[in-house]
């Protein structure tokens, strides 16, 4: 509903938008299915960090991002570093810990509320506007989410 704004014939993204959507609900699936084994033998902070080692290094070689190095002062060095020690490396850790302590599907269920809580944001702080289906798509996504923390046996008896 928030990608389509509720017509069937045709999508409110650009076609670019919808390549990466689709490839972030790919690696997304990966990344919650793939390690679960690892995670159980090693725990999620080495195997969260030695994936975020691995990416930055091709990240480092593939983009060259040395050359892009920008100027900081010290308020834009703690606010980077805040990013990448709580924003990245916390939240994977976090979220790799809950694969592990709820399983794949219903972590990655849970984390689905991320498109709504980044279309609250950018409707709060940038002022895009959204319209009332995009209100029924979030509706649908907590519902889901509520749906599936629900124990099975309370499901099955409905």
């Amino acid at each position: 509903m928030i990608a389509t704004h509720g017509r069937l014939n045709g999508l409110a993204l650009t076609p670019t938008g919808l390549f990466w959507g689709i490839a972030c609900g790919f690696t997304s699936a990966a990344y919650s299915i793939y390690p679960k084994r690892l995670m159980a033998v090693y725990g999620s902070v080495p195997v969260t960090g030695i994936g975020m080692l691995f990416g930055g290094v091709v990240l480092l070689c593939a983009g060259k991002t040395w050359t892009l190095a920008p100027a900081l002062d010290l308020d834009g060095l703690l606010v980077t570093i805040g990013i990448i020690v709580i924003g990245t490396a916390a939240a994977f850790t976090l979220y790799l810990q809950g694969v592990v302590d709820i399983g794949p599907i219903k972590a990655s269920m849970i984390a689905s509320i991320e498109p709504v809580s980044a279309t609250l944001f950018a409707f709060v702080w940038l002022s895009t506007p959204f319209k009332g289906i995009d209100l029924v798509g979030f509706a649908m996504i907590l519902v889901t989410i509520f749906l599936l923390a629900l124990p099975s046996d309370q499901v099955s008896n409905s």
